[in-house]
Order: C-alpha cells, then structure tokens, then sequence
C-alpha cells in the first residue's frame, strides 16, 4: 500500500448503495476510507422497508436470492453481503450522523477565484484546504468534529420528506386521526407498521411507487374490510415484471440502439439528425410497449392510465414496477382509487377531494402522504456556508449543476454520489464510485473551470429539452435514457474504451484500478533477460508469434535482441507501465504477515474465501534493496506477483567427480548467464584470440557458438561440447506452410492429449496419432534437407513433434552450419565431461577426448526453481512452492494472495504470458473466484502430470511447458473471465488459424 494513499483522508457520508460502492473502490485504490451512517444497517433507503423496492427494481437477478424483481429486505441482505465481500463494513461507523460540513483553510473568495477545481485540478488540491465535519455519534448527544483531506456525500434523496401545501382551513392539524409521511411510514419496523394500519381506514396520497406498495401493504393487512384508499392526481406508469412481446424490456429502454434514438448533451450533429430520424421508430416501440401493458394489466378499466407515453416516462425515471395482484386486490374491494384533480386538503374525517366545493370527502383514521422528498434540501442543509449551500443544487436549473453528476466545480475537495438517477441506480452509483476512486488516486486531472461549466451547460440544455419532451414530467436529477452515454464519459475519463463487450480488458492491472508497483533489479530499463543477452541473439518464433495482443510488431520476422528490448520499452511507455517501475530495487525477500502459517494451512479456499485478497487480514513485507545503498526497506502490500522469469538469477551448474572440476582448469570458468551480462565490449574481450569450448545444446550454447566463431575465425575455432542434438531450424515454414498452422491450432491440438479432456477427445486423440506422427516426419524431412544435421551429426533424438510439445525447439544462428564447414566451430558428441588443467575431457574417463581450451562457457541452463524458493522467508512456502503444482500456471494453492507469471513456457511465451496477467488481473478485480483447495490442487496435479509426460516422455527437459496444449490452456483461462475462447469466426478459422496469430 503506497504511503500517500494512507495518509490522505477520506470521508464517505452515508452508507447506501452508492457510498458502499465508493468505499469499496476507494478500499480497492489503497485509501482507507472512513463512512458515517446515521442509521443502525448498512443499505441506506434500501435498509428500510417499502421505499427500497423502488431502487431494489434495478438490482440484477442474481444479486439476490431468488426473484428477478427482490423485496427490499433481499436488497438489504444484498448490499450488506456486497459491504461484507469487500470489507467495507469494518470502515462504517453506524449511528453517526453528520450534522455539518465545513470547508477550511482557503478562503471562499481565494476558491471562488481559482480556475481549476480545488486549485489545480486535483482531488486534494495542494494540500492546504480540508474539510470539517460536525458528527454526532449515538452514544452522545455531544457532536464531535472530525478532519478530512476529501469527503463524498452519498445522501442520497430520501432524508427529507415533501409535504404539499394547504389552504388554512384545510391543514393537517385539522384531521383528527393521524398523519405522517411514507417515509416515517418505511422507517418503522414490521411490527409497529402492521400495528399502525390494521383495522383502520387508510388513505395513501400520491401515484409513485411509494404508495404503490404502501397500499399494497395496507390491503394484505385489512383486505376489504377496512379498504385503503389510495388518492392520487394523476397515474404513472406501473407495469408488470417480464418481458415486452417477448422482448425484455431493458433491451428497448436502455441499451445502445435506444440511445441512438434519443438526444444526448454533447451528442453533435451528425448523432443529432439520426435522433431525429429515428424520433418514429421510438414512438412506434413506445406505442408496442403502451398496448403490451393495458392488454396485460387493468389500468383502462381502473381508470389508471397515464396521461403521457412510456417512452415519456422512461426519459423522467418514472416508471416502477407493479406490487403483485395489485389489481386483483382492486377488484375484491381491498383497494379503492380515487383521483382528485388538481388537490387535496383535510377536514376532520379525512381528506377532501374537491377543495373548491368541499366535496368528495374520503374516510380515514390513518393519511400516508407518498408525496416523494426534499432532495436539494438535504444537499443544502449540509454546509456551514452559504454559498455552498447556495451552489450546490440551484433549483433554477433543470439539472444538478454537477459536473460528470458527480463534482461542483466551486465546490473543492467533495463529490456527490447517488443525486443522479437511473432506471437502474446501482450501476451509475458504481460507475460514480470508480471515477471518483480514479480521481482521489490521480488517474487523471479535471478540467478548467471554463470547461466543466460548459460541459454542464450542455447537460443544463438536455435536461430543458427532456422536461419539454416528458411533459414537464423530467426530474433534474434524472439521466433516463442516457445512462449508457453518461458511463461512456466517465470511462473515457478514466482512460478505458467504454465499449467493453468486444475484446478482453486491456492493461490488466492498471486497466483494472490498480496502480501496481514494479521492483525491477536491474537498473538500466525494462525487458528482462533481453537487456542482458548476446549480441547475436535473435529472437526464437516469428514476431508475430511473440506480441502483445494490442502492440503490433515492426517489419522484421526474426528480430535481433535489442529490437526486443526496444518492442517492450515501447509497450511499457504506451501503456504507462514505466511510470510504476522502481529501477535497481532487488526484492531480497518476500514474508507473509497477518495470518500464522498453520492457519493458511488449514484453509478449504485459496486466500481463506478464494479471492484474491482474502479477508484483509494478510498483507507481503517486502525486503527490498535499493539503487545506491546497501541498506534494506520493507514495503507493505496486498497482493504480490513474481514475474522473476527462469532464465536468471541461478544458474545451473553440473556437479564433477574430486579433483575434476573447475578448480583444476587453468583458465577461466563461467555460466552463458554471467557471459551475456557482460557488456558486448567486455564479452569481445574476453573471447578474442582465444580457444574458447561452450557446453551445451541449447539456444544460449547455439549463440554463444556463432559468436565466438565470428571473432575468432579457424585461427581460434570454437568447440561446442554437446551430449544431443536439438532441433535448431533456419525458419518458420515447412513446405511453404506455418509451423504455427501445423503445431500450434485446435487441430493440431486434437492429436494430443489434453488435462481433462474426457473420453471423446482422449479417443479422437489416439485416432489421429498417425496424423500428429506423419506431420512430424513431414518437418523432421524437410529440415533435414534444409540444414546439414545429418552430416555433423546433429540430428536429434526426439521427434519434431516431441520438440515442439517440450519448448526444445530454436533458431539455428545465420551460417552456423558453414562456419562448422569452414572450421570455426568444432562439434563434439560426449555423454558427459570434467575438467582438466588445460581443458576438458569428454566422457569422464582418463581415455577420453581432450579439448584444449582457454575459456569455457557452460551454457546448462537455470535453476528456476532456486530463484521462486529463495524468495520466501517461510520455511513452510519455500517447501510448497516446489514440492506442488501451480493452479492454472499461475496460482500455488496454499499459498494466499500471491500469483507467479511467466514461470510455465510456451513456444510463443509473450502470448501466454499476456494471457495469465490478464487471468491474474481479473482475479485481483473480482471478476471471479478460485474454487477450493481441493479442487485447485487436483486441476493442477492433473495438468502437472500431463506436463511431466510430454517432457520426460517424448525427449528429456525438465521445464513447465505448455507446448502442444496453449491453446486449450488460453481457453480455459477465457472461461474463468468469462470470456469465449472461440473468437474467431467461421469453424475453419476456429480450427486451423494459429492461436498467437
């Protein structure tokens, strides 16, 4: 967690749906928020009773337990699960009620005179201005005050109630039975309530959804004895849960298509002339969807039909969702409507209908005036100053003057979340609650005043337009339609592609939220091994085949080294990568604090819940070593990748019988590792005119070889001491044909066996070994042909095939085969080798073959595993971590909040390690949950088993790699995002195109 994050200070008022969603994503940033709620539960109106079904119609069917449409206490029960999930409920302090909020320490006239918002821009300002809010906490009557560098209001609407005005005669207190308003009404419990309305005569004023269900309430209690009236001026639309001829009816209301149809602030004039071409086609659906609902619901015969169109109510966020058998209850007598036209008034016996004649009088003991709230009221109530309060909810405007919905422009240090409405409110809330997180951890700047005021203009102007459109129905603060045009801004804002369905997220941790940071040993950039690397080295596959899925590559086909190194500088400045690199920081070690070791161990899910951050409690103290010190920092995080690689830090040593080893050779000893760390100068010097012997087979020996032969010449030719061949080809095709298209497609794949696979395939596998076996023989002849293997000996063991599901396969250096015919290099075979004074002796026997050398360079490989175990302070995870298999390559099972990348090869590497960061992302997002231990552990040993088979069963390696099955590796990976694999269209295109392609 960065310093800074914690150190700033934030207040969240109100603990509803929209401040538990800022608080979650402000958790997820690294602030440590701090939410005040007057009440005792966490789900604001939602907490309540009748009023939360009007915002519990937008929760998504799954949020709660069974109903598409849930009753307000599965909304409760929802949110306080969502506060629970993400720990957000720890940062609530219940019954504290902010009374007021005062800004300090800039003058108003110096703020009112700023530019930019809170000075430059920024959420904090320059640190100068901060806010102070007057609480009072339950267990006192005494207020306290509290500092805070920021504060998010998520009052919401419903704290202070709208009460009509009456004639004097016809007053409240004229009424001898009992008044009060729908949400002193909501605010009782079950009981008091039902004691409240039983065997009374009930009237509900008003046509919302409130008195909706507050008289569906009232009949289920008294039915037809006692009926509740229920007075209203004129009806809104109510419709039944379902679908629209078949069609669901957010799909006609707020999907992109109907957008099209409507003007939006800001739109321009070519997405103007189409809103007005289509003003038809949306009358037409306004028109089907009107007819679908008087067919299906009563509301003709009842006299309860609107006086405006649908597509009215939609664009003035004034459509709710029917209480079940309504009108049923209509029919029996239990309900009885009445309409008065224009207003009401009291009288002793209840209510009168017709204030001018005194007529229509309705019978009650009980009035529940469902008049809806006070909005503005609650905004301006809360500030000390008067031109806050003045500012912050101008009634003369047809909108809040609000930039994004969210910022006043005059107002520093503040936002307010949850004042615009929706169709469906929680995913604007939670769109809101991300932009604001993106703003308070610096992810981008507002801008000029100038600019956010004319940009509230154009909503100033929209909003003047829907209120004509709507038949003066429009709420300021509703955004109806348009909800999908408002997000598009905001994620623009925050640096994402608003149309998300297409494609996978992009940046992973940073396109997530995050804001990653990057301990890098190396001082001089970023690229890994390719920085530390041979002159001569190029790259192994083709370039398209090692790319990122969103950065294209330059020309070149096999590039050299330094164009690698150059390919990813450039990734990392595109993306912003380089900005969270700490260079010449060397992470010693790695101890998991929070949680004892035995109790990690006895987990049934990864992390303790199967997420990515567990319930909080754990945390990494990093030892790290910075640049130009020898003295050790620990750095505190929540979640810890190690993207170390194999191919360095530990290198691989064989070991040699007593008194033949290296200590007995006269000249110089060392690993290809330290070798291609030297800069090309030192390298050059160090081989020049002398007899130089590489041992080793593999892509390291091969460029080491050709290097050394290119200094040298025959005057100093270079032995390349080998126990095997290796399949080193001179390209990527094979008769004319892809390797990638024989190899590495879904067909290819079905000639293998594959980690739970099921019968079928394991079946059609073994059915199509021949095929597998003949396009092996097929490239194994053509190579053959192309390179002189046979002829120095150098054709491997192994199959093609056997190559390519290993990782063994490599890129022969240019003219390596005619510096061996011209007598620059010199192969020799030998099962195993020691040292002499001056030189080597292949097969460890005093008869053996003598090589003459100068310098020997030991090109047999790394010590992988070494580099992960050495990490860890843990005795407990330096045994696990090589003792057990990684989940999905990536995840050890019992070892939480941690993920390991690029460990596991694969013939195209940057391709799969793009896909496990984007997995690794997802998780750390929430997109997804790990399964059990248990479960983890059987997928991984069951993948591990296949590893170990293909390299030890088709040719020796011991290295994780993912070789012939990528492409079902990737697909699962898609599954746990929820992705599909198959993205390609057409079922050719879907089996034979090469998945890196």
């Amino acid at each position: 967690m960065e310093a800074s994050k914690a150190k700033r200070s934030v207040a969240i008022v109100g603990a509803g749906a929209s401040g538990l969603a800022a608080c979650k994503h402000l958790l997820a940033r690294g602030f440590r928020p701090v939410v005040f709620e007057s009440g005792e539960a966490a789900g604001g109106a939602d907490a309540g009773d009748d009023e939360a079904a009007n915002a519990g119609a937008g929760v998504q069917p799954a949020a709660a337990a069974a109903e598409e449409f849930p009753r307000h206490d599965e909304v409760a029960a929802y949110l306080d699960a969502y506060a629970r999930r993400f720990g957000v409920l720890e940062r609530v302090r219940f019954g504290s009620k902010v009374v007021s909020a005062e800004y300090a320490g800039v003058p108003e006239e110096e703020a009112a005179a700023w530019e930019r918002w809170s000075g430059n821009g920024e959420a904090f300002g320059d640190g100068r201005g901060e806010w102070l809010l007057t609480v009072q906490h339950r267990e006192s009557e005494n207020l306290q005050t509290y500092k805070f560098d920021f504060v998010i209001l998520c009052i919401g609407w419903y704290g202070v109630a709208s009460v009509p005005t009456f004639p004097p005669k016809g007053v409240p207190e004229a009424f001898h039975g009992q008044v009060l308003h729908s949400m002193d009404y909501s605010s009782m419990d079950h009981t008091a309530a039902a004691e409240l309305i039983r065997d009374k005569r009930i009237a509900v004023v008003g046509s919302g959804k409130s008195a909706f269900d507050t008289v569906a309430q009232c009949a289920d209690v008294n039915g037809s004895k006692y009926p509740c009236t229920m007075v209203y001026r004129s009806p809104q639309w109510m419709v039944d849960a379902g679908l629209v001829w078949g069609v669901n009816l957010q799909n006609l209301t707020t999907s992109r298509l109907a957008e099209v149809m409507v003007h939006k602030p800001g739109e321009g004039l070519l997405l103007s002339l189409l809103a007005t071409m289509l003003t038809p086609l949306r009358w037409l659906l306004s028109k089907l969807t009107e007819t679908y609902y008087k067919r299906h619901t009563p509301m003709q015969r009842h006299g309860m039909v609107p006086g405006y169109s649908f597509s009215q109510s939609i664009l003035a966020c004034r459509l709710g969702i029917l209480p079940k058998r309504f009108y049923d209850r209509v029919d029996d007598g239990s309900i009885v409507l009445r309409r008065c036209d224009p207003s009401f008034s009291f009288c002793a016996g209840g209510l009168v209908l017709d204030v001018a004649t005194g007529d229509h009088i309705v019978d009650a003991d009980v009035v529940i005036l469902a008049t809806g709230f006070q909005a503005d009221r609650q905004l301006r109530d809360i500030f000390v100053s008067p031109w806050f309060s003045k500012i912050v909810a101008e009634s003369s405007d047809a909108t809040v003057p609000l930039y994004r919905r969210c910022v006043h422009p005059r107002i520093p240090q503040m936002v307010i979340i949850g004042y615009a409405e929706s169709a469906a409110n929680i995913y604007p809330y939670e769109m809101m609650a991300k932009w604001v997180a993106h703003l308070l951890d610096g992810a981008f700047q507002l801008p000029s005043i100038a600019r956010m005021e004319k940009s509230m203009v154009e909503w100033v102007c929209w909003a003047h337009d829907m209120r004509r459109c709507s038949g003066n129905y429009f709420r300021k603060s509703c955004i109806g339609t348009i909800t999908t045009w408002y997000n598009d801004q905001l994620c623009r804002n925050m640096g994402y592609n608003p149309r998300r369905k297409k494609g996978i997220a992009k940046k992973h941790a940073l396109a997530k939220g995050f804001r990653p940071v990057v301990f890098e040993a190396a001082g001089d950039g970023v690229g890994g091994v390719w920085r530390r690397t041979l002159a001569s080295t190029r790259l192994q596959t083709p370039a398209f085949a090692y790319r990122f899925s969103d950065f294209p590559w330059p020309a070149d086909v096999f590039p050299r080294h330094d164009q690698v190194v150059e390919y990813l500088a450039a990734y990392a400045r595109r993306h912003g990568v380089t900005e969270c690199v700490r260079f010449g920081c060397k992470v010693l070690a790695a101890e998991y604090a929070g949680v004892p070791d035995e109790e990690a161990a006895a987990w049934e899910r990864w992390s303790g819940n199967g997420e990515a951050f567990g319930d909080g409690s754990g945390e990494w103290l990093l030892t790290v070593q910075h640049p130009g010190s020898e003295a050790t920092q620990i750095h505190r995080v929540d979640f810890l990748i190690l993207c170390t690689g194999r191919f360095s830090g530990v290198a691989h040593t064989p070991t040699f019988p007593p008194n033949r080893g290296p200590e007995v050779f006269h000249g110089q000893v060392l690993h290809s590792m330290d070798y291609s760390n030297m800069g090309h100068a030192a390298a050059d010097e160090l081989i020049r005119g002398k007899r130089v012997a590489v041992v080793g087979s593999g892509k390291s020996a091969f460029d080491t070889v050709a290097e050394c032969a290119a200094a040298n010449g025959g005057r100093y030719p270079c032995a390349m001491i080998c126990r095997s061949g290796r399949w080193m080809v001179n390209g990527g095709f094979v008769w004319g044909v892809s390797l990638g298209h024989l190899f590495c497609n879904r067909l290819a794949e079905l000639t293998v066996h594959k980690p739970g696979e099921g019968l079928a395939l394991a079946l059609l596998a073994i059915l199509l070994t021949p095929l597998r076996w003949l396009l092996s023989k097929l490239a194994e002849t053509y190579f053959k042909m192309q390179i002189p293997m046979e002829k120095h000996g150098m054709v491997p063991e192994e199959s093609f095939a056997g190559s390519m599901s290993g990782c063994r396969l490599g890129v022969l250096p240019d003219k390596f085969y005619d510096r061996v015919e011209e007598g620059s290099i010199l192969i020799k075979r030998a099962r195993s080798f020691s040292f002499c004074t001056d030189g080597l002796v292949l097969d460890d026997d005093d008869t053996g073959e003598r090589v003459d050398a100068d310098v020997v360079v030991l090109a047999t490989g790394f010590r992988g595993d070494q580099k992960l175990t050495d990490m860890f302070v843990s005795a407990t995870f330096k045994q696990q971590i090589v003792a057990a298999p990684l989940y999905r390559q990536c995840v050890h099972p019992r070892i939480p909040q941690m993920a390991v990348i690029g460990y596991t090869e694969n013939l195209t590497s940057i391709y799969t390690f793009e896909m496990m960061a984007k997995w690794v992302a997802h998780l750390l997002a929430g997109a997804f949950r790990l399964p059990s231990v248990v479960r983890m552990e059987a997928s991984a040993a069951e993948w591990d088993e296949h590893l170990v088979m293909r390299r030890h069963g088709e040719g020796g390696g011991g290295k994780p790699c993912l070789g012939g099955v990528s492409t079902w590796y990737n697909d699962e990976m898609c599954r746990d995002m929820g992705y599909e694999p198959r993205r390609k269209k057409g079922i050719l295109a879907a089996t034979l195109v090469s998945s890196e392609v």
